[in-house]
């Protein structure tokens, strides 16, 4: 019986395109296939009967939508809902939360309320289709990837994990962000704010905290920001797939000094870390329950790795690219064989409570990687 690798992703992502590309390269009987959320339910049939003695759940699926996929979307989902592909739950050997979508629903016929409780309503019925089977892998679980996009919870598990993080505030208390700030110029250090979380529409980036930002420091009342001692050095994105770590210093071609680097045109070039730091990203992903991650640090000159910020479905085509790591593929091995890699020799260390669990889940023919 075929197994598949589900990839929840638009048309056109080439994050996913790549994966999938390896996973068919492997050579085995596990086909990959690009399952795009918004199609659910207007294009998909699913259904999961359950009772004392267990759970059958099936799905259909059609060819994703593009991204953005226009008002059409619903119509042509009511057209190729005939030609969907129907699959068994128990076929699905991973699933790959690349990019999940909320559901189409029709923009004229529904209100507002009623598109958020359908789509939520769909968004729950996969969740739990998923979550039931416990033979499916998944990369990463929707729960934990929720709470590791929390930036305060980030800093915390890394900190925990062994990192240094920067002096960090969080408030909306406009003196004690004042207080801070002034508390470390006087050291002689900058400090940097940023959003807890993304808006549409809002700057994302991080920027100097100056005598300009004091102006509008009682907008801060309104919506708290992270204040953080700002750490100079080389700038690393780091993609850590389960044991399997990929590091990059990212590189800038602007004359002037940056202070977010993603606000400018970036390279990469492929370096390598310590087996301790490897040890430690491993951990942090373990403590977090991610199996994938892209993390930036900032390398100073003393060498020692300062953590500042986690995704859990961060990019990472573009390292590819640049620093020729071989991500697709260790997703796409990951994926299809769940297999833990050996060669660094790591060991992610389980607490006591989880131990059984950890034997289960890390075990290779038998043997534990440590």
């Amino acid at each position: 019986m075929t197994k598949y690798v589900l990839i929840l992703a638009p048309k056109g992502d080439l994050h996913a395109a790549a994966v999938a590309y390896r996973i068919a390269e492997l050579g085995v009987d596990v086909s990959p296939v690009i399952f795009d959320t918004a199609t659910h339910p207007l294009g998909t049939y699913s259904t999961c009967y359950l009772n004392d003695k267990g759970a059958k759940s099936e799905l259909s699926i059609v060819r994703p939508l593009p991204d953005p996929y226009g008002n059409s979307a619903h119509k042509k989902l009511e057209e190729w809902r005939h030609q969907a592909q129907h699959i068994s739950i128990d076929q699905v050997l991973a699933v790959w939360r690349r990019r999940p979508r909320q559901s189409v629903v029709p923009e004229e016929d529904y209100s507002h309320i009623f598109k958020a409780f359908a789509r939520e309503n769909s968004k729950r019925q996969l969740e739990g289709i998923f979550a039931i089977n416990d033979k499916i892998r998944i990369l990463n679980n929707s729960n934990a990837e929720r709470l590791a996009n929390n930036k305060i919870f980030q800093l915390s598990a890394a900190r925990n994990s062994g990192f240094k993080i920067p002096d960090t505030l969080v408030t909306n208390d406009p003196q004690q962000a004042l207080d801070f700030a002034n508390s470390l110029n006087a050291d002689g250090h900058e400090v940097i704010y940023k959003p807890l979380a993304p808006s549409k529409g809002a700057y994302q980036g991080a920027q100097i905290f100056s005598s300009k930002s004091e102006e509008h420091i009682d907008a801060l009342r309104q919506s708290p920001v992270i204040f953080q001692k700002r750490i100079k050095g080389d700038e690393l994105r780091i993609a850590t797939i389960n044991n399997q770590v990929f590091a990059s210093r990212q590189m800038v071609d602007a004359a002037s000094e940056w202070v977010d680097i993603r606000e400018h045109d970036t390279r990469a070039e492929a370096i390598d870390i310590d087996d301790k730091w490897k040890r430690l990203l491993a951990n942090l992903n373990y403590s977090m329950h991610l199996e994938f991650s892209s993390s930036d640090f900032i390398l100073t000159e003393s060498g020692e790795l300062v953590f500042l910020d986690l995704n859990p479905s961060g990019q990472w085509l573009w390292l590819e690219e640049d620093a020729k790591h071989p991500i697709s593929q260790a997703i796409a091995e990951h994926l299809t064989f769940g297999a833990i890699k050996l060669e660094l020799n790591l060991c992610v260390l389980p607490s006591a409570e989880n131990l059984l669990e950890w034997v289960k889940v890390h075990s290779v023919a038998g043997k534990i990687p440590c």
